[in-house]
């Protein structure tokens, strides 16, 4: 995995996406609920509500364990579902950015190759040469284990 150094910010370390481990079975929740519903409009609120959890709980919490607000962790999961729609069909950019949730392309651009190192054109294009792929970057450091 890639890894670039933490540079700050109130919740610490985003953690490695893949991992779940020591985190509250609640927080756990929360994140499944966030990754299922990633292409909605969802936020804190929704999945407070859903969840029978109170919102600001969530907020406090889940950044505390995970690492990432709640709104980060979406945008990464967004991304991350982008990878499938990049590789597994022909829609345009602006298609699969739509798709995912997030709100223009430029933005989709922009925290697609924050979070990748390349851009969604150039994923593709490496997917199609059959080079290898970049993994997703979280920004962390030795606790790189519980973002999404």
């Amino acid at each position: 995995m890639i890894v670039r150094k933490n540079t700050g910010g109130a919740y610490g370390a985003l953690r490695d996406p893949s991992d779940s481990e020591g985190l509250r079975k609640d927080m756990i929740a929360v994140k499944e609920y966030l990754r299922a519903h990633c292409r909605e409009d969802v936020d804190c609120k929704k999945a407070a509500w859903a969840l029978g959890l109170s919102d600001s709980y969530i907020e406090k919490t889940f950044g505390r364990e995970v690492g990432a607000t709640i709104r980060q962790y979406v945008i990464i999961c967004r991304v991350e579902e982008s990878t499938k729609l990049l590789i597994g069909t022909s829609m345009r950019i602006e298609e699969i950015c739509a798709a995912v949730g997030m709100k223009t392309p430029a933005w989709y651009t922009k925290c697609f190759h924050r979070y990748y190192g390349i851009s969604p054109t150039e994923y593709r294009r490496r997917d199609r040469m059959g080079a290898e792929l970049p993994d997703l970057i979280v920004k962390g450091d030795k606790n790189l284990h519980k973002v999404v």
